[in-house]
């Protein structure tokens, strides 16, 4: 029977090869490859598409979709019994008052001691507030965790729930890039700075993947381009 919330205890802490993040609502840790159809289905929606931008190859059809996203989601790797076959640099976003997906989330290496970040919420959890909590989450990892310095996300301007939530959680605005996405669209992006000098790490840190390839690789092929975006108005 299952009875929510889950405790930090029973959700797993970090060991090498293994991140683990809790926070009041999401309860992150490092994707496996038995997360990758609904990973990928929280981001394959059109409203999702317009700023994610994939290849057609990629996106997971609304049947499918729906039914992906209904998966009870192991808190724990191994314990619903697939394979626990890490994607470095690669988390899931789990809802903690339920088995399901809340959102994705993808560090990648650029320079020694500094990455970019991005990822996207599944439909039910576009607002701002589960925004501002994604984004909150990848500074731990990326401060905290990994021990980076420096973390950088794009936001796409038209896109009212994420400028709401950097607002929030108070990113610093740095330049205006426009980037060609994996469909071949051209889209304006505004990128924003997370600095932290610390260079805290926890018991799994870099890792021997933490190499100058996208996490999105994995499980994905091409890397999405999009960051925090998921909804775009």
């Amino acid at each position: 029977m299952f009875v929510p919330p889950w405790t930090p205890e029973t959700l797993g802490t970090c060991a090498p090869g293994r991140h683990a993040l809790a926070t009041p609502e999401l309860f992150l840790r490092t994707a496996t490859h038995a997360d990758a159809l609904p990973l990928l289905a929280a981001g394959s929606d059109p409203e999702a598409q317009r700023g994610l931008g994939w290849p057609a190859h990629l996106v997971v059809p609304a049947w499918r979709r729906r039914r992906a996203l209904r998966w009870r989601m192991a808190m724990r790797p191994s314990s619903n019994g697939a394979p626990a076959i890490p994607l470095p640099n690669l988390f899931v976003a789990l809802d903690r008052e339920r088995p399901r997906l809340a959102g994705a989330l993808g560090i990648t290496p650029v320079s020694e001691g500094t990455g970019r970040a991005g990822g996207w919420l599944a439909p039910a959890y576009r607002e701002p507030g589960p925004m501002a909590g994604l984004i909150e989450a990848w500074r731990e990892i990326a401060h905290r965790h990994l021990g980076l310095t420096e973390v950088r996300c794009s936001v796409d301007p038209g896109n009212e729930v994420a400028i709401e939530a950097v607002r929030r959680v108070g990113l610093t605005a740095a330049e205006t890039e426009d980037i060609t996405l994996d469909d071949g669209r051209t889209v304006p992006l505004v990128w924003h700075v997370s600095r932290d000098t610390s260079r805290a790490q926890c018991a799994a840190g870099q890792g021997p993947d933490w190499t100058e390839t996208s996490p999105w690789a994995a499980v994905a092929g091409p890397s999405p381009q999009g960051a925090v975006e998921g909804a775009r108005s």
